[in-house]
Protein backbone atom coordinates (compact mmCIF):
# COMPACT_ATOMS: atom_id res chain seq x y z
CA UNK A 1 0.00 0.00 0.00
CA UNK A 2 1.63 3.22 -1.20
CA UNK A 3 1.81 6.21 1.09
CA UNK A 4 0.75 9.62 -0.18
CA UNK A 5 4.42 10.67 -0.43
CA UNK A 6 5.35 7.53 -2.38
CA UNK A 7 2.42 8.02 -4.74
CA UNK A 8 3.43 11.59 -5.53
CA UNK A 9 7.11 10.72 -6.01
CA UNK A 10 6.25 7.81 -8.33
CA UNK A 11 3.80 9.78 -10.49
CA UNK A 12 5.14 10.20 -14.07
CA UNK A 13 4.96 13.99 -13.98
CA UNK A 14 6.86 14.10 -10.66
CA UNK A 15 9.84 12.27 -12.13
CA UNK A 16 10.27 14.97 -14.78
CA UNK A 17 10.12 18.14 -12.68
CA UNK A 18 12.85 19.65 -10.51
CA UNK A 19 13.35 18.63 -6.88
CA UNK A 20 12.45 22.17 -5.80
CA UNK A 21 9.15 22.09 -7.70
CA UNK A 22 8.34 18.61 -6.41
CA UNK A 23 8.97 19.69 -2.81
CA UNK A 24 6.62 22.64 -3.27
CA UNK A 25 3.85 20.38 -4.58
CA UNK A 26 4.43 17.74 -1.91
CA UNK A 27 3.99 20.34 0.82
CA UNK A 28 0.49 21.18 -0.44
CA UNK A 29 -0.99 17.82 -1.47
CA UNK A 30 -3.58 16.15 0.78
CA UNK A 31 -5.15 12.68 0.84
CA UNK A 32 -8.87 11.95 0.89
CA UNK A 33 -10.81 8.72 1.40
CA UNK A 34 -13.88 7.99 -0.76
CA UNK A 35 -16.73 5.56 -0.28
CA UNK A 36 -18.11 3.56 -3.19
CA UNK A 37 -20.38 5.77 -5.37
CA UNK A 38 -19.28 8.95 -3.60
CA UNK A 39 -18.95 12.03 -5.80
CA UNK A 40 -15.50 13.56 -6.19
CA UNK A 41 -17.08 16.52 -7.97
CA UNK A 42 -20.23 17.29 -9.90
CA UNK A 43 -20.86 18.81 -13.29
CA UNK A 44 -20.83 22.60 -13.04
CA UNK A 45 -18.59 22.72 -9.97
CA UNK A 46 -15.66 25.15 -10.10
CA UNK A 47 -12.36 23.25 -10.28
CA UNK A 48 -10.50 23.42 -6.98
CA UNK A 49 -8.09 20.48 -7.19
CA UNK A 50 -6.14 18.19 -9.49
CA UNK A 51 -7.00 14.60 -8.55
CA UNK A 52 -4.77 11.53 -8.47
CA UNK A 53 -5.96 8.00 -7.70
CA UNK A 54 -3.76 6.30 -5.09
CA UNK A 55 -5.97 3.23 -4.71
CA UNK A 56 -9.33 2.22 -6.18
CA UNK A 57 -10.96 3.53 -9.32
CA UNK A 58 -12.94 6.59 -10.39
CA UNK A 59 -15.40 6.96 -13.26
CA UNK A 60 -16.15 10.07 -15.29
CA UNK A 61 -19.90 9.90 -15.91
CA UNK A 62 -22.79 11.91 -17.32
CA UNK A 63 -26.45 11.85 -16.26
CA UNK A 64 -29.40 12.34 -18.58
CA UNK A 65 -32.39 14.46 -17.58
CA UNK A 66 -34.27 11.35 -16.46
CA UNK A 67 -31.36 10.27 -14.25
CA UNK A 68 -29.84 7.61 -16.49
CA UNK A 69 -26.06 7.42 -16.07
CA UNK A 70 -23.45 6.54 -18.67
CA UNK A 71 -19.72 6.08 -18.07
CA UNK A 72 -17.38 8.08 -20.32
CA UNK A 73 -13.95 7.45 -18.86
CA UNK A 74 -12.28 5.14 -16.37
CA UNK A 75 -9.62 6.54 -14.03
CA UNK A 76 -7.55 3.65 -12.55
CA UNK A 77 -5.07 3.75 -9.70
CA UNK A 78 -1.97 5.72 -10.67
CA UNK A 79 -3.79 8.07 -13.02
CA UNK A 80 -4.66 11.77 -12.68
CA UNK A 81 -7.81 13.59 -13.78
CA UNK A 82 -9.28 17.09 -13.90
CA UNK A 83 -6.48 19.10 -15.53
CA UNK A 84 -8.59 20.27 -18.49
CA UNK A 85 -11.02 22.14 -16.23
CA UNK A 86 -8.15 23.71 -14.30
CA UNK A 87 -6.33 24.91 -17.44
CA UNK A 88 -9.07 25.65 -19.98
CA UNK A 89 -12.68 25.19 -18.98
CA UNK A 90 -13.33 27.01 -15.72
CA UNK A 91 -15.90 24.48 -14.52
CA UNK A 92 -16.35 20.74 -14.40
CA UNK A 93 -18.11 19.36 -17.49
CA UNK A 94 -18.80 15.90 -16.10
CA UNK A 95 -19.46 14.11 -12.81
CA UNK A 96 -16.64 12.14 -11.23
CA UNK A 97 -17.55 9.32 -8.84
CA UNK A 98 -15.76 6.55 -6.97
CA UNK A 99 -16.46 3.21 -8.62
CA UNK A 100 -15.32 1.55 -5.40
CA UNK A 101 -13.76 2.64 -2.10
CA UNK A 102 -10.75 4.72 -3.10
CA UNK A 103 -7.88 6.83 -1.82
CA UNK A 104 -7.21 9.99 -3.80
CA UNK A 105 -4.70 12.82 -3.73
CA UNK A 106 -5.74 16.46 -4.03
CA UNK A 107 -3.31 19.04 -5.39
CA UNK A 108 -4.92 22.47 -4.79
CA UNK A 109 -5.70 24.65 -7.80
CA UNK A 110 -3.23 27.37 -6.73
CA UNK A 111 -0.41 24.82 -6.47
CA UNK A 112 -1.33 23.25 -9.81
CA UNK A 113 -1.46 26.69 -11.48
CA UNK A 114 1.92 27.65 -10.02
CA UNK A 115 3.49 24.45 -11.34
CA UNK A 116 1.82 24.95 -14.71
CA UNK A 117 3.26 28.47 -14.94
CA UNK A 118 6.76 27.58 -13.76
CA UNK A 119 7.64 24.10 -15.04
CA UNK A 120 8.20 23.35 -18.73
CA UNK A 121 8.51 19.57 -18.09
CA UNK A 122 5.15 19.61 -16.32
CA UNK A 123 3.60 21.43 -19.28
CA UNK A 124 5.03 18.81 -21.63
CA UNK A 125 3.50 16.07 -19.50
CA UNK A 126 0.08 17.76 -19.62
CA UNK A 127 0.23 18.22 -23.40
CA UNK A 128 1.00 14.53 -23.95
CA UNK A 129 -1.65 13.46 -21.44
CA UNK A 130 -4.40 15.60 -22.99
CA UNK A 131 -3.42 14.56 -26.53
CA UNK A 132 -3.54 10.89 -25.54
CA UNK A 133 -6.95 11.27 -23.90
CA UNK A 134 -8.32 13.16 -26.89
CA UNK A 135 -7.07 10.40 -29.20
CA UNK A 136 -8.69 7.74 -27.04
CA UNK A 137 -12.01 9.57 -26.92
CA UNK A 138 -11.96 10.17 -30.69
CA UNK A 139 -11.34 6.47 -31.25
CA UNK A 140 -14.11 5.58 -28.80
CA UNK A 141 -16.53 7.88 -30.64
CA UNK A 142 -15.60 6.35 -34.02
CA UNK A 143 -16.06 2.81 -32.72
CA UNK A 144 -19.36 3.77 -31.10
CA UNK A 145 -20.72 5.20 -34.37
CA UNK A 146 -19.25 2.81 -36.90
CA UNK A 147 -18.91 -0.55 -35.18
CA UNK A 148 -21.15 -3.07 -33.42
CA UNK A 149 -21.39 -4.26 -29.83
CA UNK A 150 -18.55 -6.78 -30.10
CA UNK A 151 -16.11 -4.19 -31.46
CA UNK A 152 -17.12 -1.70 -28.75
CA UNK A 153 -16.55 -4.34 -26.09
CA UNK A 154 -13.15 -5.23 -27.57
CA UNK A 155 -12.15 -1.55 -27.58
CA UNK A 156 -13.03 -1.18 -23.89
CA UNK A 157 -11.11 -4.33 -22.99
CA UNK A 158 -8.01 -3.17 -24.83
CA UNK A 159 -8.19 0.30 -23.23
CA UNK A 160 -8.45 -1.20 -19.74
CA UNK A 161 -5.74 -3.81 -20.37
CA UNK A 162 -3.26 -1.24 -21.68
CA UNK A 163 -3.85 0.97 -18.64
CA UNK A 164 -3.41 -1.97 -16.24
CA UNK A 165 -0.23 -3.12 -17.98
CA UNK A 166 1.51 0.09 -16.94
CA UNK A 167 2.23 -1.72 -13.68
CA UNK A 168 2.02 -5.36 -14.78
CA UNK A 169 2.78 -7.55 -17.78
CA UNK A 170 -0.22 -9.74 -17.01
CA UNK A 171 -3.09 -9.29 -19.48
CA UNK A 172 -5.77 -9.69 -16.85
CA UNK A 173 -8.76 -7.35 -16.68
CA UNK A 174 -10.44 -7.09 -13.28
CA UNK A 175 -13.98 -6.29 -14.38
CA UNK A 176 -17.36 -8.00 -14.49
CA UNK A 177 -19.38 -8.40 -17.69
CA UNK A 178 -21.97 -5.98 -16.29
CA UNK A 179 -19.33 -3.31 -15.62
CA UNK A 180 -17.78 -3.89 -19.04
CA UNK A 181 -21.18 -3.39 -20.69
CA UNK A 182 -21.65 -0.18 -18.71
CA UNK A 183 -18.35 1.22 -19.99
CA UNK A 184 -19.16 0.14 -23.54
CA UNK A 185 -22.64 1.68 -23.36
CA UNK A 186 -24.36 -1.69 -23.78
CA UNK A 187 -27.19 -3.44 -21.98
CA UNK A 188 -26.26 -6.50 -19.94
CA UNK A 189 -27.78 -8.74 -22.61
CA UNK A 190 -25.79 -7.21 -25.46
CA UNK A 191 -22.62 -7.14 -23.36
CA UNK A 192 -22.99 -10.83 -22.49
CA UNK A 193 -23.45 -11.67 -26.17
CA UNK A 194 -20.37 -9.66 -27.11
CA UNK A 195 -18.25 -11.31 -24.42
CA UNK A 196 -19.52 -14.77 -25.46
CA UNK A 197 -18.49 -14.01 -29.05
CA UNK A 198 -14.99 -13.00 -27.93
CA UNK A 199 -14.70 -16.18 -25.85
CA UNK A 200 -15.88 -18.30 -28.79
CA UNK A 201 -13.23 -16.75 -31.04
CA UNK A 202 -10.53 -17.56 -28.49
CA UNK A 203 -9.62 -13.94 -27.81
CA UNK A 204 -10.50 -13.96 -24.10
CA UNK A 205 -11.27 -16.38 -21.25
CA UNK A 206 -13.54 -15.76 -18.25
CA UNK A 207 -12.20 -16.60 -14.80
CA UNK A 208 -13.72 -15.61 -11.42
CA UNK A 209 -15.28 -12.32 -12.58
CA UNK A 210 -12.09 -11.49 -14.41
CA UNK A 211 -11.25 -11.54 -18.08
CA UNK A 212 -7.97 -13.00 -19.27
CA UNK A 213 -6.93 -11.68 -22.68
CA UNK A 214 -5.33 -14.30 -24.90
CA UNK A 215 -4.96 -12.22 -28.04
CA UNK A 216 -4.64 -8.46 -27.54
CA UNK A 217 -3.81 -7.82 -31.19
CA UNK A 218 -6.82 -9.89 -32.23
CA UNK A 219 -9.07 -7.67 -30.12
CA UNK A 220 -7.59 -4.57 -31.73
CA UNK A 221 -8.33 -5.92 -35.22
CA UNK A 222 -12.05 -6.10 -34.38
CA UNK A 223 -12.34 -2.32 -34.16
CA UNK A 224 -9.52 -1.29 -36.51
CA UNK A 225 -11.02 1.40 -38.73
Amino acid sequence: MATLSEFIQNSPWARSISAKHLAFVASAVVEHQLRKDEFVYRRGDPPTNWIGVIEGELRMVRFSRNGKMTALWRVPAGDWIGEASLVFLGQRRFDLIAHRASRIAYIPKDTFSWLFENSVPFNNYLVHKLAHRMGQMAAMLAVDRLQGATARTAFCLVSIAEAERKSSDEELVKISQEQLGFLAGLSRQHANRAVASLVKDGLIVLSNRRIVIHDLEGLKKLYDL
